[in-house]
């Protein structure tokens, strides 16, 4: 079952609001350095699979 905002007391624009506040903080926090883009950690997990699967062969 879908819930719609109403149903929590919140319309839907107050809920599309709140996630570009926290989009907009998860941004800021990557621009800053302070966490590194998504795209870096699975980039990081794969190599370090990958190598970890060339030392077991």
């Amino acid at each position: 079952m879908i819930r719609r905002g109403s149903e929590f007391g919140r319309s839907g624009m107050d809920e599309k609001t709140e996630l570009l506040k926290i989009l907009a903080k998860a941004e800021a926090d990557v621009n800053a350095g302070r966490v590194a883009p998504i795209e870096d950690t699975f980039t990081n997990l794969r190599e370090k699979l990958y190598r970890e699967m060339l030392i077991i062969k």
